[in-house]
């Protein structure tokens, strides 16, 4: 009988079949927990939540907690008997009074968290291997009362006397059976008991007559009841019973004792083994969820009496659809878990939806590296067919059979695709698409598969502007498309098909009826002067005079974008300029052929004189030997003044005054250009954010304030969001900016505040108001909050194409379902809400000198689980300690973060970290508060978290008792030489006249020896201090990072020689290390080192360390030190790279072990504080596990022996090069031996200093 209940219930689970139902109404995704994440077996039957947010999981094999990260587990020891006392759990539980109860199959024991040990007690002390002894179910009902589901029957449990009571049950005969197995224990509303009984069915506690009845609940005469199984009981709103059994799911109504089967669940062929079901559970939408032992996870519809399936779609690879799951489990954060046999633990959180990954056509192969997905959309004709716009080719993608319809440019046809590069999808009406390629606008006709290209240059006599490189579309609220180019914005009515055009700044000309104008006095030759048809190297002048006052039209015309290289100028006799065409940014001055080929006019008054036309070139691109396209009329090239009449000259002026009146784009680049229902275009370029009000034919060309960085890449905006208040974001090669129309205010956010990468590709917003961002490092998500940005950021452990986005590549569809499109393929997904449910903070560990600590330790500080330790008295050598801690909360656990602090210690408060644990070395005696907060996968923080306040009491020979010894010693001492010095001085007095002669003698030589003295004790106090000061200066502590070992050796000099190194490890992780060497000595030394560090403090975030040397020069120098400066080298290490730059610094040695050799990193500058933008070296290196970085000062390389030889850099390389595969704490030993014995122990004259990074 002893192995009754588990081979029963064994043979249950594994003697099913499947079968199928309806299609889920919608998709639910589970998360596996199993073996390769720690969990001890994949056979689970129990789950349970603690108050401190830790899950415990009963399993075939042990007993496991899970804190989201890692799983401790629980195992029999047979060598210890406060152990668990069998491996296979069945059921747990916490009472009211926070007791945990754990059933096994060698009875029942109560887990004690202060001294973690079990506490075993038989049900059946009197025989061991009874199944009375195989605990199925614990349950405590509403009066306290424990209640034991066993092999054999029920018990109550009581816990003070730690006593069990056999239940009795009447049966019909009034017998008392004993025997049965006991799943099921539950308690209603009504406050009524009721359990499921092998072989007797469902019982209902009698609280009159203290026993079980069985309820006699029959269908056609037969109690189904009778002799099955019952797995679970579960009561709905109504107050009906739910009777999951063995042989399929049953209703019972306790007011009219009716009983009814859910034939839903019967099928054709009888048979009990395919009719299991195991637990319900019932969600807010009142929807109730079944488990079942190989029919899979049913959702019921109690309004329509309709069942729904999770088909396989829903599970992870390695749990099919209908493997035996167990129960339900929901716990603190919403996140449900469901126990199966054999395939660990399900996940589901209902408010996460993944990433759906779909590869990009014809996947990864060597002939496809260059396809990248450059625009997407979701048709809203058809919900299967998605359209991808690559480099490619157009490609048309079908849902539901995974399958590709590729179109492609065809080059004799001019009705296929006009290009290959498709960047921009926008649909059309009567079953079209508009696309923006790399040669033109398409329409693409989904009815027929035909393509209708449109050109989209702008040709005049003058000039051919080429618009067809189309980046982006937007239609408006009238049937135009506004097309952003390459050379600016174009409108293209659909129904007209006309266009209108919007130069970008370097392609606007000027108004053409000027330029005609221009063209007929230069066909009829009718200037005043000219400098024409002007060839390479050529710096020409040409003089004239008129007679009376001329209005004068000069026309230059040369080569130009970035600056001017060929242009002409007018001087008058005093040479002074009145007209010159050397400014480049003169926007209309777009000529013909090239865009280097520049034109600039204007009209000059000129009085009776002489003056002079000047010409210069350069070697290249000049007339009759162009090195790219020419204007269409070349003999324009040089300068020619044209006299004009009164009535011209306001024609002229007209014509001038409509080209600047004409609208321009800034830039040369229209990245993407978006409607907005007030009639205005907002348009990015790369060189910022513009404005077109199309009513009024106006444009706004912003400039960014000094606020924000004016660079190329903050500049360059590769999307748009525009809010519903107007507030428009920036996704910028630089950063996310956020630009408010109404304040005409700006603000900038970047990687340092959370995002992936401050290189921004696209931007969408969910249906929750968030802000998905692609990058070039992944996608994530913000929630617009300017002051507190919660960023979750998301990579290709998440499930993404790539790291590597396309920008403007994404969608949003009718249905709120997100597109991003990348390298490798797109994602799609539907955002989940947020998860608002803050997470449980614990202090789960105490380590003292590197080893844990329990209440149950020799001379512990602990007088209870440290879980619940609230104070924490150390002795002064317990001043080594490590925490533990975890931010529980199980929606994403792996985007939780922490944040720690160790008040009274850490003084730049909290420091945000992935870590979960934390040590602090040395510790001085005093008052301590360890605080710990953390945030849950949606950024929502618990602020209160958990703290320990922590007292290190002095040493015994500082404590009040030794200072009031020392008190009576020191009074006793002083006493005694008192009474002694009475005594010798009055046999001095007596002697006084013998010595007062010699006394006035020696005067003079003791005060010159005072003197000398204090001078000395003046130096060397300050040296003193000075050398105070410098260690005051250095952490106190090492960063502990998972990836590097760090040691630290510095030994001062006898005289203050000013080395510094210090740390800083930033909230990406980024580990910033540098070392320093202040000039001169002592107190000056020390002096230039608080400032260092003062200044280190304040920049060690700047990801350019270029940036820094500079503004640490820049600040030294205000400082006005005089001769002082500072030599330093400095490296960032951001996972595998490392970059660093040296200021006056001894090279940097780096060891390989890949190749086991020792790269010698020099970079030359002068130190700190003595040129300003001094332009220093930047080296940037790859680093692989085992790698060694040793940076030092030149304390040791010149370090003098008794014979005046330098230690030398050959030989410290030497030395490093030997030891280089050692732990960083052996090379250190090395290198310091390798010097003491280069000077014999003697003391060095400057600070020796090494600084060992290496890999793990």
């Amino acid at each position: 009988m002893f192995n009754k209940i588990h081979i029963t219930f064994i043979l249950v689970f594994h003697l099913l079949s499947a079968s199928l139902f309806a299609q889920a109404e919608k998709s639910y995704y589970f998360e596996n927990i199993s073996i390769p994440d720690g969990l001890s077996n994949t056979q689970v039957w129990d789950i349970l939540q603690d108050k401190y947010g830790f899950l415990w999981i009963a399993t075939q094999d042990g007993l496991n907690r899970y804190d989201g990260y890692d799983i401790k587990i629980y195992k029999n020891d047979p060598e210890n008997k406060s152990s668990l006392p069998n491996n296979e759990v069945h059921s747990l539980i916490l009472d009211e009074d926070d007791n945990f109860l754990v059933g096994t199959l060698s009875g029942l024991s109560i887990f004690d968290r202060v001294s973690e040990t079990f506490s075993l007690y038989y049900v059946d002390s009197n025989d061991v291997t009874s199944t009375a002894n195989n605990v199925t179910k614990i349950f405590e009902d509403s009066k306290g009362r424990i209640w034991i589901g066993t092999g054999k029957g029920i018990y109550q449990f009581n816990i003070e006397k730690k006593k069990f009571t056999l239940a009795k049950i009447k049966n019909m005969d009034n017998t008392i059976p004993t025997d049965g197995t006991v799943f099921s224990i539950m308690e209603t509303s009504a406050n009524e008991i009721y359990a499921g009984y092998l072989f007797n069915g469902l019982i209902k506690y009698n609280e009159t007559l203290d026993l079980f009845e069985i309820i006699e609940a029959k269908l056609q005469d037969q109690n189904p009841l009778d002799r099955n199984l019952i797995f679970s009981t579960f009561e709905d709103k109504t107050g009906k019973l739910w009777l999951c059994t063995g042989e399929g799911l049953f209703t019972y109504d306790p007011r009219s004792k009716s009983l009814e089967e859910i034939k839903l669940f019967k099928i054709e062929s009888y048979d009990n083994n395919n009719s299991t079901v195991t637990d319900i559970y019932q969600d807010e939408n009142s929807y109730l969820w079944i488990t079942t032992a190989q029919k899979g996870i049913f959702r019921y519809n109690l309004r329509n009496n309709t069942f729904n399936t999770l088909d396989q779609k829903s599970f992870p690879e390695n749990v099919n659809s209908t493997d035996p799951f167990f129960k339900f489990y929901m716990d603190d954060f919403g996140v449900l878990w469901i126990p199966t046999f054999g395939k660990g633990l399900l996940k589901l959180d209902f408010q996460k939806e993944p990433f759906k990954l779909y590869k990009k056509p014809g996947g990864n192969n060597s002939t496809n590296n260059n396809l990248v997905i450059l625009s997407l959309l979701k048709s809203t004709k058809n919900d299967d067919i998605i359209w991808l716009g690559t480099s490619q080719g157009f490609f048309k993608y079908n849902l539901s059979d995974k399958s590709f319809k590729k179109f492609e440019n065809k080059k004799d046809d001019p009705k296929s695709l006009p290009s290959n590069t498709i960047n921009s999808i926008i649909e059309g009406s009567n079953s079209g698409l508009w696309l923006g390629t790399g040669n033109g606008l398409s329409y693409f006709s989904t009815l027929d598969n035909s393509f209708t290209n449109y050109d989209l240059t702008e040709t005049t006599d003058f000039y051919s502007i080429s618009y067809d490189f189309v980046r982006n579309i937007s239609m408006d609220d009238y049937g135009n498309l506004w097309l952003a180019t390459t050379a600016g914005i174009v409108r293209f009515d659909i129904k007209t098909k006309s266009k209108y055009y919007i130069r970008e700044e370097l392609q606007n000309t000027y108004n053409i009826k000027l330029l005609d104008y221009i063209k007929s006095l230069h066909t009829q030759k009718k200037y005043l002067s000219s400098i024409l048809e002007v060839g390479d190297y050529q710096d020409l002048n040409k003089e004239f005079e008129i007679n009376e006052s001329k209005n004068v039209l000069i026309v230059s015309v040369g080569e130009g974008l970035g600056g001017m290289w060929d242009y002409g100028w007018l001087t008058d006799s005093n040479n002074d300029t009145l007209f010159i065409h050397k400014n480049s940014t003169d926007v209309y001055n777009y000529f013909s052929g090239n865009g280097k080929n520049r034109i600039y006019s204007n009209v000059v008054s000129l009085k009776k004189g002489k003056y002079n036309l000047h010409y210069t070139s350069d070697d290249s691109h000049s007339y009759g030997n162009w090195n790219t396209v020419p204007p269409k009329d070349s003999t324009w090239w040089g300068i020619q003044a044209f006299e004009i009449d009164e009535a011209d000259l306001e024609k002229v002026n007209g014509w001038f005054k409509e080209s600047a009146n004409t609208p321009f784009v800034q830039g040369t680049t229209t990245n993407i250009v978006k409607y907005q229902k007030d009639g205005t275009l907002i348009i990015g370029t790369n060189q910022g954010l513009s404005k077109y009000f199309i009513s009024q034919n106006k444009i706004e060309n912003y400039t960014y304030p000094s606020s924000i960085p004016n660079t190329a890449n903050t500049k360059t905006i590769n999307d748009i969001f525009v809010e519903n208040d107007g507030s428009i974001w920036l996704a910028t090669m630089g950063g996310l900016i956020k630009y408010d129309q109404k304040t005409k205010g700006y603000n900038i956010i970047y990687d340092k505040d959370g995002l992936p990468s401050n290189y921004l590709q696209a931007i969408q917003e969910d249906n929750y108001g968030n802000l998905w961002i692609s990058t070039l490092n992944g996608i994530s998500k913000f929630n617009k909050d300017i002051e507190n940005p919660i960023f979750i950021n998301y990579d290709v452990q998440d499930g993404l194409q790539s790291y590597t986005f396309i920008n403007n590549s994404s969608y949003k569809s009718e249905n709120g379902e997100l597109f991003f499109g990348g390298i490798n393929g797109f994602n799609a997904f539907i955002s989940g809400n947020i998860n608002k449910m803050l997470p449980k903070i614990n202090i789960a560990d105490l380590k003292i000198n590197n080893k844990t600590v329990l209440p149950t330790d020799e001379d512990s500080p602990l007088k209870t689980s440290i879980l619940d330790t609230k104070n924490l008295t150390l002795n002064y050598a317990q001043n080594n300690i490590s925490f533990e801690f975890n931010s529980i909360h199980f929606s994403r656990p792996e985007k939780n973060k922490n944040a720690y602090m160790l008040e009274g210690f850490d003084k730049e408060g909290w420091i945000y970290s992935d870590r979960k644990f934390v040590t602090y070395t040395n510790l001085p005696e005093g008052d301590y508060v360890f605080k710990v907060k953390g945030a849950n996968g949606d950024g929502i923080w618990n602020e209160t978290g958990a703290s320990i306040n922590i007292k290190i009491l002095p040493p015994w020979w500082r404590t009040i008792w030794a200072y009031l010894l020392y008190s009576i010693i020191f009074g006793t001492a002083v006493f005694l030489v008192n009474k002694f010095q009475k005594k010798r001085l009055l046999a001095k007095a007596k002697e006084k006249m013998k010595i007062q002669e010699a006394e006035h003698r020696a005067e003079a030589a003791e005060l010159q020896a005072r003197a000398i003295e204090a001078e000395s004790q003046r130096k060397t106090q300050e040296l003193e201090e000075a050398r105070e000061l410098q260690l005051s200066m250095l952490p106190r502590s090492l960063p502990q990072l998972p990836h590097l070992d760090i040691a630290v050796y510095m030994q001062t000099a006898t005289e203050v020689g000013g080395d510094y190194y210090d740390f800083h490890v930033g909230l990406d992780g980024t580990l910033t290390v540098v070392l320093g060497d202040a000039t001169g000595h002592g107190m000056k030394a020390g002096t230039m080192v608080t400032s260092t560090k003062s200044l280190f403090n304040a920049l060690a975030p700047n990801p350019n360390i270029i940036e820094t040397f500079h503004e640490m020069t820049r600040c030294l120098k205000l400082m006005q030190m005089e001769k002082l400066s500072m030599c330093m080298t400095m490296l960032k290490i951001t996972g595998s790279k490392v970059q660093m730059s040296a200021a006056g610094m001894p090279p940097v040695l780096h060891y390989k072990r890949e190749n086991q050799s020792i790269e010698e990193l020099v970079m030359k500058g002068m130190p700190l504080g003595t040129i300003s933008d001094f332009p220093y070296t930047l080296i940037e290196s790859d680093l692989n596990s085992g790698d060694t970085l040793l940076l030092v000062s030149d304390g040791l390389p010149e370090l003098f022996n008794r014979n005046k030889e330098m230690f030398s850099y050959k030989r410290m390389r030497d030395v490093f090069e030997e030891n280089a595969q050692g732990n960083p704490e052996e090379i250190i030993k090395h290198l310091k031996n390798a010097a003491s014995d280069w000077v014999d122990g003697k003391d060095p004259d400057d600070d020796v200093t090494f600084v060992v990074l290496k890999v793990k």
